[in-house]
């Protein structure tokens, strides 16, 4: 499905590409926007995500028989990250609840419409794509943006909590859930909306030294911040244990889609995604050798730090400190988040 403020981007040199919906993968370059999310503020548009609604209290049912996590007690003004797994227990959406309004809206990021189809097929699930857009702000100054457009109140948005507020006569629900390690907001708005709150966005990101960035660089920025990325790492795991995300199951829940295989490799997981700092530029899909013994290989290599990336490991090997040989040189693992960021060294002034 096509960006409603698709002509908005592409008169600011957006570049598009497809990610499930049509998203906006770049405006200025990855290594610029990056630069200006550390040290000011980005407005990106997430509404590439697949966003739905439900009534609740009925929804929250319906909806907690697929998810990994317990939508059922999450509080209202609270936001939560889950996932949504196939039978076989492989991830197929990362999915954020959110119980604001007597209603729960639905973020999920996934590579394709068919992968989304149990919430789409939900009784009473109200499809948001093609009426509803979903802006991001994100970085150190990210809560100026949002505090000049929404007032003071914003101070009270902790993280991963939600509110109703008006733009322009129309309801905006704000959730602060960043997942770059900065601050970071997602306003979804009416597309009646969308044009001014653009606009105003883009405005105050550049009266703070930033400016627009595309879905590449908010992705990119996941892996040093250990946030799940669905397309770099989700396309190669079997499981959300090897992933680290069993904090994101409940597992008292009698059912949820994927449960018995997720359990099956609870307790003994052949492997683990780690950070890696190499010692030459990482190669996607490169070995790490114990001896000429292959005991992993890099499946995410960071856009902005080539030394950087992701890999899944032996999971009796995959411990920070722990130095493997790769292809010219080094590399060793690292626990995450690898980066500090501005905004918990700055906070709100």
């Amino acid at each position: 499905m096509s960006l409603f403020l698709k002509d908005s981007w592409l008169q600011c040199g957006g570049k598009l590409s497809e990610c499930g919906n049509q998203c906006v993968s770049s405006v200025k370059g990855i290594a610029e926007e990056m630069q200006a999310l550390r040290n000011s503020a980005v407005v990106w548009d997430y509404s590439w995500a697949f966003k739905f609604s439900l009534e609740a209290p009925d929804g929250a049912d319906a909806l907690d028989g697929l998810l990994a996590g317990d939508v059922l007690k999450l509080r209202y003004g609270r936001a939560t990250d889950t996932f949504l797994a196939a039978e076989s227990g492989k991830i197929a959406a990362a999915v954020t609840v959110v119980d604001v309004d007597d209603k729960l809206f639905v973020f999920a990021e996934a590579p394709s419409a068919e992968a989304v189809a149990p919430i789409a097929d939900l009784p009473g699930a109200q499809n948001l794509d093609a009426t509803h857009t979903v802006l991001s702000v994100d970085g150190p100054e990210a809560w100026r943006v949002l505090k000049a457009v929404f007032g003071a109140d914003i101070y009270n948005l902790t993280y991963m909590s939600a509110e109703k507020y008006d733009f322009n006569g129309f309801p905006a629900i704000v959730v602060r859930a960043g997942k770059t390690g900065e601050f970071g907001y997602s306003v979804l708005v009416p597309n009646g909306a969308a044009n001014a709150l653009f606009d105003e966005f883009k405005r105050l990101s550049e009266s703070f030294g930033g400016g627009l960035a595309g879905r590449d660089c908010l992705l990119t920025a996941r892996a040093k911040g250990n946030f799940f990325n669905i397309f770099a790492c989700g396309t190669e795991a079997n499981n959300p244990i090897e992933l680290g995300l069993q904090w994101q199951i409940d597992f008292s829940k009698e059912r949820f889609v994927g449960r018995d295989a997720v359990l099956a490799v609870r307790r003994n997981p052949s492997r683990k995604l780690v950070g890696v700092v190499c010692s030459c530029a990482a190669k996607l899909g490169g070995s790490l050798l114990d001896g000429g013994v292959q005991m992993g290989r890099i499946v995410n290599v960071d856009a902005c730090d080539p030394n950087f990336a992701l890999a899944f490991v032996e999971a009796k090997s995959a411990y920070p400190g722990v130095v493997f040989s790769t292809e010219g040189g080094s590399a060793t693992l690292v626990s995450r988040p690898a980066v500090v960021t501005e905004s918990l060294l700055r906070g709100m002034e």
